[in-house]
């Protein structure tokens, strides 16, 4: 098991269909998250780096579980008048299901920017480093602008998202669209895999 508590289980259900259906990855998404469970971790904390910014460490943890409460935070501090905001998760893996935070930003009306540096040790489940926009002008809620990114060398295993009007700047050449709603939809039409 993952150890999800109350709460987690059905956001991370959500977060592994939509992964499955937009990228195949969502099965790779449960085999990273049980390699990285350990729950004697401590529970993280955003803790305030400055004006509009925020750090939390996951100490190793993978974002699966975390993904909505990422997502909430954000859009908590959003509904208190902080249109823009930078929140850096750190210490973490599994970076497929940075897409759906920037869904759910989107499906709250809320623009976003996340930059994705893969963790090192190349861990076969893992996504590379990348950038992905959500909430943009021009894209339904469900649909994201994904790129390849060369992250800094020191930024390994670290998300850093932007929320707000500065993230409608520098969509990078070759970002292609990736609708996460309508692959959703055919892969529930289609039906689920039984075997993975």
């Amino acid at each position: 098991g993952l150890g999800l508590g109350f709460g987690q289980a059905e956001d991370a259900v959500e977060a592994l269909l939509v992964i499955q259906a937009a990228f195949g990855r969502g099965y790779g998404l449960i085999r990273l998250a049980e390699a990285a469970r350990d729950d004697s971790r401590p529970r993280p904390v955003p803790e305030s780096t400055g004006k509009g910014q925020e750090r939390i460490d996951l100490h190793g943890a993978t974002l699966l579980p975390w993904a909505e409460r990422i997502a909430d935070l954000l859009r908590a501090r959003h509904a208190t008048g902080n249109r823009s905001h930078r929140l850096e998760v750190a210490g973490t893996a599994g970076g497929w299901v940075l897409p759906q935070i920037a869904r759910r930003l989107a499906l709250a009306g809320i623009a976003s920017r996340i930059e994705w540096a893969a963790p090192r040790g190349g861990h076969p489940d893992e996504a590379g480093s990348f950038l992905c926009f959500g909430g943009l002008a021009g894209l339904a809620p469900g649909q994201v602008m994904l790129a390849h990114w060369q992250a800094p060398a020191d930024a390994a295993g670290r998300a850093g998202i932007v929320t707000g009007p500065e993230t409608v700047s520098g969509l990078p050449a070759g970002a292609r669209l990736v609708d996460l709603d309508a692959a959703l939809a055919g892969f529930i039409a289609e039906g689920l895999p039984v075997d993975a």
